[in-house]
């Protein structure tokens, strides 16, 4: 049964959703009610939905806001916008915070139901992929194992260009960076799940539902390493600094929401060298 906040200042239109609608058949439970955009927040802040039904215009906080606002706070959370506005520049705007569905007014309940039917398939798809990634999990890269384990000395500082000359050609050369980059940093992430029994449960099946997440962001790569995922992030610094908040969130909800297993995460430094990736995993395990 999935979870579902629905938000609309129309209060007749929201309480006829609300009440008329078998909730229960589709595959939904009702968690919240809102009837402007900070109610709607509050409630996806407190309630962690699965899925948020909202119109796109909203007081206080416009439904593109608070796509925008849920994005950071809940990324794991679903979006569909129900609205009035047929109009394209909407629809440019909800694809930006990668809304499931967009669906407009007037509305029968019929139809209105049909597309709740149409939601749950895609989140069913979602929660498969997701366990399905776990359980499949990817080859490990040769090329960044190394470099997260390198415990060689600080070298010359000619040699030191030069090797990290050698590792960005390496990098382009397994795919883990385009041949056109410009101004790529990294950061190391280490996650590990654990029981309610505080057992650690991590396993090498982890490391796909992992960089599915990724994949959805910035370029990354997961390994299974001593008893945790470990993940490498590239990106330009003002994406890192958009994005790693909001990957680290997606994946505790993902693993708390769908697994059911607690998740604890440690990121490392940002640097600006592939050389770095050593010592920003033993800063990402030690936090």
């Amino acid at each position: 049964m999935y979870t579902i906040v629905v938000a609309d200042d129309e209060e007749d239109l929201r309480r006829t959703i609300i009440r008329k609608i078998d909730w229960e058949s589709i595959g939904f439970q009702v968690v919240g009610e809102a009837e402007n955009g900070v109610e709607a927040l509050e409630l996806v802040t407190k309630n962690e939905p699965d899925l948020l039904l909202t119109d796109i215009r909203m007081p206080f906080i416009s439904g593109l806001e608070l796509a925008r606002q849920v994005r950071e706070v809940r990324p794991s959370t679903q979006i569909a916008f129900l609205s009035g506005y047929d109009d394209f520049s909407y629809a440019q705007e909800a694809i930006r915070y990668n809304i499931i569905s967009y669906l407009l007014k007037p509305i029968s309940l019929e139809e209105l139901s049909e597309n709740l039917r149409q939601i749950k398939e895609k989140l069913d798809r979602i929660f498969s992929e997701f366990s399905e990634r776990r359980r499949t999990g990817p080859d490990v890269a040769e090329f960044l194992l190394p470099l997260l384990l390198d415990g060689s000395q600080a070298e010359a500082s000619g040699d030191r260009e030069k090797r990290e000359a050698r590792l960005m050609e390496q990098a382009v050369a397994c795919r883990f960076l385009e041949p056109v980059h410009s101004n790529i940093h990294y950061v190391v992430i280490s996650v590990s799940l654990w029981d309610g029994e505080e057992q650690n449960c991590t396993s090498y099946g982890d490391v796909h539902a992992i960089n599915g997440i990724l994949q959805k962001y910035i370029k990354g790569e997961a390994f299974f390493l001593e008893d945790k995922i470990t993940a490498v992030l590239a990106a330009t610094p003002a994406a890192l600094d958009k994005y790693l908040h909001i990957i680290i969130d997606e994946i505790v909800q993902s693993i708390e929401r769908i697994l059911g297993l607690h998740c604890y995460i440690g990121a490392g430094r940002v640097t600006g060298r592939l050389s770095g990736l050593a010592e920003g995993y033993r800063a990402s395990v030690s936090a």
